[in-house]
């Protein structure tokens, strides 16, 4: 009976071993291939826009005065309370605002800077923050789905096509 287990053990050994060698190298590429993030964020259309985006800038027909406002009016649709507001400079800060938990089931918060420039065809430059446990950084397009700074560029990226524009540039 022992010489059976054996044979058995020693017929099977490559499989075995060949399978777990396979069965590693898909975890290991797997592991690249999630920290790469997806081009679209999850929810939302937004597959022209080059990861690493830091500012989203709205064109419009509008003075700088009518943007302002529809730049503050959006906020407060959004549910953004704002910290900040000069009409003088045409810039508005929120207050940091929760955010969805997402599959990693950290709470973040995130806050948004928008800014009016010109009088005439003004443009609308939207960008953030997000704090992560205590660590603030800038709102990005990077990251997998579901995490804290890719629900970030969300919010941001929805915050900015309520806005009214004719088109959206990025940086």
């Amino acid at each position: 009976m022992r010489l059976v287990k054996c044979y058995i053990f020693i017929k099977l050994k490559p499989i075995i071993m060949r399978i777990a060698k396979i069965t590693f190298l898909l975890f290991f590429m797997a592991s690249f291939l999630g920290c790469a993030g997806s081009k679209i964020t999850k929810g939302i259309n937004d597959g022209d826009v080059p990861i690493g985006t830091k500012k989203i800038i709205i064109h419009t027909n509008m003075t700088g005065t009518e943007a302002y406002l529809e730049a503050a009016k959006t906020l407060k649709r959004r549910d953004y309370i704002i910290s900040f507001a000069d009409e003088i400079i045409k810039t508005i800060t929120t207050d940091y605002k929760d955010l969805a938990k997402g599959a990693f089931s950290t709470m973040s918060n995130a806050k948004l800077s928008i800014n009016i420039i010109g009088e005439k065809d003004a443009e609308i430059t939207v960008s953030g923050m997000i704090d992560v446990l205590d660590s603030s950084n800038d709102i990005i397009k990077m990251g997998q789905n579901n995490s804290p700074i890719r629900i970030a560029w969300k919010e941001m990226w929805l915050t900015a096509t309520a806005m009214k524009g004719d088109k959206m540039t990025y940086e």
